[in-house]
């Protein structure tokens, strides 16, 4: 699997995945899709990440019961979602992802707010083969726009086609002028020679 996205967290963990506000979940209206962010600790020490859903409620959720995930040095832990395709048009999804305090590991004695990442990706509705409302009306046959666009795109290539026939058929009565032209001009001279030519007769 090809990881298109990765963000960080804080500065031990990464979150990563296939998709992105740049890289857009498609799939048919109402098909259901997993999706799968992997989070990464490059750290010496465990790291607790939170997950939670920002935006998105009504078409996304969290598969996992729980979600705080514990991320120990060099682990690659999935954290799965479902996510529904919206009917028609797109539907933005926001995850956060936030770390949390570790009970029982040591820090440097201060206190700070627990840094915090924001993952958003783009679900995107589509419909297999060409769009119904416009191909078709009503009664199921083609629309009334297709079929003129049709008789349109017809008339023009046979207009274009009788233009480039007849710009054919110009180019060889031309270059067939040009060739009796120069046959003619040819012939003339020879004519000429024979005629200047006098024979001797005796007498």
């Amino acid at each position: 699997m090809f990881v298109l996205f990765v963000g960080v967290v804080n500065a031990s963990v990464t979150v990563s995945s296939l998709y992105s506000k740049n890289l857009p979940l498609t799939g048919e209206p109402g098909e259901k899709s997993e999706v799968i962010f992997y989070l990464s600790n490059t750290d010496e020490k465990l790291e607790r990440v939170e997950v939670s859903v920002l935006k998105g409620q009504e078409i996304a959720r969290l598969l996992d019961s729980n979600l705080i995930y514990d991320v120990a040095p060099g682990d690659r832990i999935e954290v799965l979602m479902e996510v529904t395709v919206p009917l028609e048009g797109s539907e933005e999804v926001n995850l956060l992802f936030d770390s949390l305090p570790v009970d029982g590991v040591e820090g440097d004695g201060t206190v700070s707010f627990s840094p915090n990442y924001i993952v958003g990706f783009n679900v995107l509705s589509t419909v297999a083969g060409a769009d119904v409302g416009e191909t078709q009306g009503e009664d199921g046959t083609e629309g009334k726009e297709d079929k003129e666009e049709g008789k349109k795109t017809t008339g023009e290539t046979v207009l274009w086609m009788f233009y480039s026939v007849l710009t054919f058929l110009i180019l060889v009565i031309f270059v067939v002028i040009i060739m009796v032209v120069r046959r003619r001009r040819m012939e003339i001279p020879a004519v000429s020679q024979y005629a200047n030519v006098s024979y001797d007769v005796p007498s």
